[in-house]
């Protein structure tokens, strides 16, 4: 399957995440405290943001794959498609049909989770593992053994058809 095909795929299944109660089992979810900021829209974007990563370090850990480190390349793409969402309004991995552009990628691998909250309690950090630990396809992709790094994107400010969203990006290279 092309890296384009792969990329549509995921984020059809995207858009129709949401978080269910069920899910605060989720034996790879660190518990609450463990990451500092993981249950709260109110902590600064940097701090949500080293939420998810510790979050997703945990979940990665728990299963035998190694802990990713921050990447600033990853982050920069991160931030971009979280911007590009925003300003576009379109939950998408190509908003506005602005194509995913890897040029002077370091990397010979790379994935992209998305994932847009609705509401405060969908935004948070640990929600959005959440989501993406119930959706198979994101879920393969974040506890993939062959990624080292990663970049963490959020926008606390956007709107998507008019209503207030947290849009979160993560991307994944080797």
């Amino acid at each position: 399957m092309s890296f384009r095909r792969r990329i549509a795929i995921a984020a059809g299944l995207a858009t129709a995440i949401t978080v269910a109660p069920a899910q605060a089992k989720e034996p790879l979810l660190a518990p609450p405290g463990t990451c500092a900021g993981q249950a709260s829209v109110a902590a600064s974007p940097v701090v949500q943001k080293n939420a998810l990563r510790c979050l997703v370090n945990y979940a990665r850990t728990r299963v035998g794959a190694q802990a990713l480190r921050t990447n600033p390349w990853l982050t920069r793409t991160a931030t971009t498609k979280v911007r590009r969402v925003e300003s576009c309004q379109e939950f998408s991995h190509t908003p506005c049909r602005i194509p995913n552009t890897l040029s002077g990628s370091p990397f010979t691998r790379f994935g992209e989770v998305i994932y847009a909250g609705r509401t405060a309690q969908q935004g948070t950090p640990r929600a959005t593992l959440a989501a993406w630990l119930a959706s198979p396809p994101h879920r393969r992709s974040l506890l993939n053994r062959s990624y080292r790094a990663l970049g963490v994107g959020l926008s606390t400010t956007a709107r998507l058809n008019g209503d207030r969203a947290w849009i979160w990006a993560v991307n994944l290279g080797r």
